[in-house]
């Protein structure tokens, strides 16, 4: 289920009238995937005639040289400041820019399809506040409805990761009912283990967001949320992924504490429900075995990831259960366990003495 079907089905008056606002049902049409939007584009005879005034001029240079993914990442770069100056100078209005992108946004061509979405997600930085209120809610609702097309879904989430980050005054910001839909869209659309590490990185930064920024917004599906982020950790080992998980793990009492105070059925309750799969789900990777490889420039130490897996483990103590006994075992003076293991053992009783 997409955003839009999210959207219709909430019954929200100020829900709808944002959607009718898309500039003649932009979103909904390009939601509806590429086949069934070019063909209604063919069916549309009105709507095929009526090229935009803007169909002349250059900036469809510069979003060719965008998609043209044999072009250098500096071609790229600037390709995406030419139209932010575009945009800036009132030589073009953002909804007008996707409106004229409706081909590259609906291809059957994945490669173009992916790269006109991350065009998009590329340029909203760039105009900082001069994103409009109403641009801002559009542009939501179509990143939204981009979730659910594994091609396009690293434009997606970078643009909805970054309207998230914007708090009010910022025209940018979205509403928390907007907000709200697009965490569910996300819960329902995106299946973080089957991306590659680019896009499983962009699903732990966005799930950190929401659970930093807008933990109530988060609250209001946590069990889904929960469930979906113990899978999430299913499997993973890149240790920049790990670092982002282990800080959204840290940050969940206070989603937890917005589910209690939103009625939501009480903070003990989803605690209890949910406490012995997330805290399995981050406690398997104790103790944290990593060395980086020569000429690595992540600058992940062994000893952040230890600390942030730490952080996570005591997060609430409702993960006592799962936790301590597992520490207590890397102490036991009769198993022979490495030296630093158990350093690391003492350190995280100390840590659930002070948590817990």
């Amino acid at each position: 289920m997409g955003l839009i079907a999210f959207l219709k089905g909430s019954g929200s008056t100020s829900m709808e009238q944002a959607s009718e606002q898309t500039e003649g049902g932009l979103v909904e049409r390009m939601s509806a995937g590429p086949s069934a939007y070019m063909s209604a584009k063919r069916n549309s005879g009105a709507e095929a005639s009526a090229p935009l005034e803007m169909e002349t001029d250059d900036w469809r240079r510069h979003l060719r040289e965008y998609t043209d993914f044999t072009r250098k990442d500096e071609d790229h770069e600037a390709s995406v400041g030419a139209l932010v100056e575009l945009i800036k100078n009132n030589e073009l209005q953002l909804l007008d820019l996707v409106k004229g992108m409706d081909h590259e946004l609906t291809t059957t061509d994945t490669t173009v399809r992916a790269r006109a979405t991350l065009l998009l997600s590329e340029v909203l930085p760039g105009l900082g506040d001069g994103v409009t209120s109403q641009a801002a809610s559009t542009m939501a609702l179509f990143f939204g409805s981009r979730l659910a097309d594994w091609g396009t879904i690293r434009g997606a989430l970078k643009g909805l990761l970054y309207l998230l980050h914007q708090r009010a005054p910022s025209p940018a910001a979205l509403s928390v009912e907007l907000t709200t839909n697009v965490a569910k869209a996300f819960v329902a659309e995106v299946n973080v283990q089957s991306l590659v590490q680019v896009d499983r990185m962009l699903c732990f930064e966005t799930a950190r967001c929401l659970a930093e920024l807008h933990p109530r917004v988060m609250a209001v599906c946590a069990r889904e949320w929960c469930e979906m982020l113990s899978l999430s950790m299913e499997g993973e080992k890149d240790p920049r992924c790990l670092l982002v998980a282990f800080d959204v793990w840290r940050l969940l009492p206070a989603v937890f504490a917005a589910v209690s105070d939103g009625g939501g059925g009480g903070d003990e309750t989803v605690l209890k429900e949910q406490a012995e799969n997330l805290a399995e789900a981050v406690s398997c990777y104790f103790p944290i075995a990593f060395s980086a490889p020569p000429g690595d420039k992540r600058g992940i130490t062994r000893q952040h990831l230890a600390g942030g897996l730490l952080a996570a483990m005591t997060a609430t103590r409702h993960f006592a259960p799962v936790v301590l006994p597992l520490l207590l075992e890397k102490i036991d003076p009769d198993a022979t366990i490495a030296a630093q293991t158990r350093v690391d053992a003492l350190d995280g009783i100390s840590a659930c003495l002070s948590a817990f």
